[in-house]
């Protein structure tokens, strides 16, 4: 004989149900927070946003009207309201915790009452990395370039590094506010830049900036040397009939050479542009003056001076005569040229 049992279940009313869960709290097409994402940067002077995150990982969107922000520093509420940005003011932060929890009542048709919690973040110092110092002047071989702070805080305990790179790579060629671009820089590097170091005992900032513009490195355009004039007999002053030569010395850059230009000026009449100059006669009276220059318009046109002569004479400064003959009672002298050889004697 078959016997049927039925099995009868019993369920508990819904008010005996868990606090924490009912069926009817979540309602389709109502959102839900989860968990809290946070956007920016966690760093002193910097914002971060907070985004509250529904059960299926989307991101919600809120006008601020529903949505509750707790911002909460190591362990302690400093904020709460519905703002959901912050900005790091302050630099007793540094170094803390950060977490944002966000919640929301019940809204009908908006969202399901809930609440959610970002991860711990740590306030970080405010990276260099997002500032670039300005790098002042032209790169070119002599100048000195220098470096303002650009974009760096002013607050910021910097020191600055000069670098450069070229086939062989990245190399630090100098620190301060300023370099003197150098023929060696030329040699070894292509372009050259300047970075801030926040130092060691800065507190609130850290690392390297970013770097300033960089610059080629070129040839200097100026040519610097001493001129003089060879060929006086004397130290004094030219005289009639002598060539003069100008000899330019210490000559930086040495392949300026082949770009020297020569102007002989007497009196306040230029007379020759050649490399030599020979005194004449109507040049009694006047001083002589020797200018050098360069012939490539690219260079920086700079006047070599050599030093003025005194005014041409006839005859050899200190060309002192020899009294010929034993100087006695009774005794003929006659005057001689002396060891000097005068090229004029009266």
């Amino acid at each position: 004989m078959a016997i049927a049992l039925t099995l009868l279940i019993s369920l508990p009313s819904a008010s005996l149900l868990s606090p924490s869960f009912k069926a009817q709290d979540v309602k389709e097409g109502e959102k839900t927070i989860k968990s809290v994402r946070m956007y920016g940067e966690i760093e002193y002077t910097r914002q971060v946003k907070a985004i509250p995150v529904d059960d299926t990982g989307e991101d919600i969107a809120d006008d601020n009207s529903h949505i509750t922000y707790e911002w909460i520093i190591d362990g302690e509420t400093i904020r709460k309201d519905k703002n959901n940005i912050l900005e790091f003011t302050s630099p007793e932060h540094i170094g803390k915790t950060l977490k944002i929890k966000a919640s929301v009542e019940d809204v009908p048709g908006e969202f399901n009452a809930s609440e959610g919690t970002s991860d711990e973040q740590t306030i970080a110092k405010v990276k260099m990395s997002r500032y670039k110092p300005v790098m002042i002047g032209e790169a070119m071989v002599g100048n000195t370039l220098t470096v303002t702070r650009g974009t760096v805080p002013v607050e910021a305990n910097i020191t600055y590094e000069w670098q450069a790179s070229g086939t062989s790579g990245i190399g630090t060629i100098g620190s301060g506010e300023e370099l003197t671009v150098t023929s060696e820089h030329k040699a070894n590097y292509q372009r050259i830049w300047v970075v801030a170091k926040a130092d060691n005992s800065d507190a609130v900032h850290t690392g390297t900036s970013g770097q300033s513009n960089s610059s080629f490195i070129t040839e200097s355009n100026k040519v610097t040397g001493t001129a003089t004039i060879n060929g006086l007999s004397t130290q004094i002053a030219p005289v009639v009939g002598e060539e003069l030569v100008a000899d330019v010395k210490d000559l930086d850059p040495a392949s300026a050479a082949s770009l020297l230009t020569y102007k002989w000026i007497v009196g306040t009449e230029e007379k020759s542009t050649e490399k030599t100059y020979t005194v004449v006669a109507e040049d009694l009276g006047k001083t002589i003056q020797l200018q050098v220059g360069l012939s490539d318009a690219t260079k920086d046109n700079q006047i070599i001076q050599a030093p003025t002569t005194s005014v041409v004479t006839n005859t050899i400064a200190n060309c002192t005569p020899e009294i010929l003959g034993d100087v006695k009672v009774g005794s003929t002298i006659t005057a001689g040229r002396g060891d000097i050889p005068c090229l004029l004697y009266t």
